[in-house]
């Protein structure tokens, strides 16, 4: 585990039947959109032209903060809270503007019928995403997955009183809305 994620100690209920699922690349493909969202946030608040995301070294776990800075880092330009939240706004508000270009359509193969299943055996369904809570509901209402969820949680809630720092920590954040608790 990465000396930068701490995870809190869970008392875990036995035997649970639940499914975690990340959004985006596991449930639905809309990398094209998040790519157009992304640029368009990056030059109207930083004056960015990014070339090509993947040439950013970025660490597993990232959230849409960490990956606003990485970006920044990337490019040599100043970086501070005030203009992380500027990038993430500004992303939000992209996806958002967006939103009707998602449908069903997106729904990576295979996933509907799946989730069905799980819900006919009386699995409990969780959606997590490194995506704030607008994006990953947005995401979820326009494939028509939202109904699948018991739970979900995302990058920009908070968890035990702060900021959600990493990913892990949106993990522990839908465990707790299941009912446990750290131990």
């Amino acid at each position: 585990m990465p000396r930068d994620v701490k995870a809190q100690k869970m008392s875990i209920p036995k035997k649970p039947v639940i499914a975690l699922f990340d959004i985006d690349g596991t449930l639905v493909s809309v990398s094209a959109l998040h790519d157009k969202a992304y640029r368009q946030a990056f030059l109207s608040v930083a004056n960015i032209r990014v070339k090509d995301f993947n040439e950013i070294e970025l660490k597993f776990g990232t959230t849409e903060g960490g990956f606003m800075k990485a970006v920044l880092n990337h490019y040599k330009k100043k970086s501070s809270p005030a203009i992380i939240q500027r990038l993430i706004d500004a992303y939000t508000q992209n996806v958002v503007r967006f939103g009707r270009e998602i449908t069903p359509k997106n729904v990576l193969p295979g996933v509907v019928n799946f989730l069905h299943y799980l819900k006919r055996k009386g699995v409990t369904l969780v959606a997590i995403s490194g995506n704030p809570k607008k994006i990953g509901d947005l995401l979820l209402k326009r494939t028509k997955l939202n109904s699948f969820f018991t739970v979900t949680a995302f990058s920009s809630e908070t968890f035990l009183g702060r900021s959600i720092q990493n990913r892990t920590e949106v993990l522990q954040l839908a465990l707790l809305r299941l009912g446990w608790r750290p131990g």
